[in-house]
């Protein structure tokens, strides 16, 4: 466990002793900050929550999003194994696969992992691993599904589907990984995910396809048209918004079946002071916490500043 983690878990518990636990607590984010996901991530894991509930995913319900937790309770090879009811050696995932991917994958850490042995490849979520060493592996259940299916085609068809599966799992956009670390944690303690938003679906897209692609002044023109349009919208649309977030948090902080409490996590700017996130959990006697996360907090490095910072950051409301 890093030092961070130890400080964070600290502090929750420091925060949890002096306030008592919340019915919700609510991270503040930066969107692209990977390094407040690992805040959350540890947060989701410590306190167990039966709902985390996010804004990324709209306004979608648990029956809307069981997918994640089915795709991320199975992230690791030797899952994936268990999960199809086959052995590693039958999905053609061996020491000789570890070996050729070690030898001949050239590592990128900002791309994602490349394993050094067998253990860490067949026990790292296959969305860690970069481009390259995901395709290696898919490659080699494929020729394993060929080898198979010559003798017993049901069975090449089952490793075949794994391979497909593997695929599902791979991030091809490295900011993604961070996301997907949360999921893993949601699924890892079995919450259920939660959409906090509105619905989305009228939100301006940028159309390029009527430009031509060496046009770099039009392009220029079409994204501050975009731009404009995006933030119009956006400002229009923020109360509402705001009011639908304090709106889903309460209720699924009533369907609890436990004391454990929720997590929610939605942009920092919706749960500044003026919030409707705020009045609308007050008005339905939510006890709540905020915790605005930040890009780097400046007490970590001083044990008594940071107790101190503890008790007071995320005061519960």
């Amino acid at each position: 466990m890093s030092v961070k983690t130890t400080y964070q878990r600290f502090k929750r518990t420091l925060q949890d002793t002096f306030q008592g636990r919340p019915d919700v607590i609510i991270y503040g984010e930066n969107h692209t900050d990977d390094a407040h996901k690992t805040e959350q991530e540890d947060a989701i894991r410590h306190y167990r929550p039966e709902y985390v509930l996010m804004e990324r995913l709209n306004n979608e319900d648990p029956e809307q999003t069981k997918g994640y937790n089915d795709l991320y309770s199975h992230v690791t090879l030797r899952e994936v194994a268990a999960k199809s009811d086959m052995s590693l050696e039958d999905l053609g995932i061996t020491e000789a696969l570890a070996k050729d991917i070690r030898d001949d994958t050239e590592a990128e850490p900002s791309r994602g992992i490349v394993p050094d042995t067998y253990d860490e490849l067949i026990d790292t979520p296959v969305f860690e691993y970069n481009y390259s060493t995901v395709n290696k592996i898919r490659e080699a259940v494929m020729q394993r599904s060929q080898e198979v299916a010559e003798q017993d085609i049901e069975l090449g068809k089952a490793i075949f589907q794994t391979g497909s599966y593997v695929r599902k799992l791979m991030t091809i956009n490295p900011r993604e990984r961070a996301a997907e670390r949360v999921y893993r944690a949601g699924a890892q303690v079995g919450a259920r995910f939660v959409g906090c938003d509105t619905d989305k679906s009228e939100l301006p897209r940028m159309n390029t396809d009527d430009i031509d692609p060496e046009d770099r002044e039009e392009y220029a023109k079409r994204m501050n048209e975009y731009n404009q349009e995006l933030a119009s919208y956006v400002e229009g649309a923020n109360d509402e918004r705001e009011q639908t977030m304090g709106r889903r948090i309460s209720e699924f902080s009533r369907k609890r079946n436990t004391n454990r409490p929720l997590v929610a996590i939605v942009g920092a700017e919706h749960v500044k002071g003026d919030s409707r996130v705020h009045e609308e959990l007050r008005r339905q006697g939510v006890n709540y916490r905020v915790i605005i996360q930040k890009h780097k907090s400046c007490v970590e490095d001083d044990i008594a500043a940071g107790i101190c910072h503890a008790i007071k950051l995320g005061a519960n409301y």
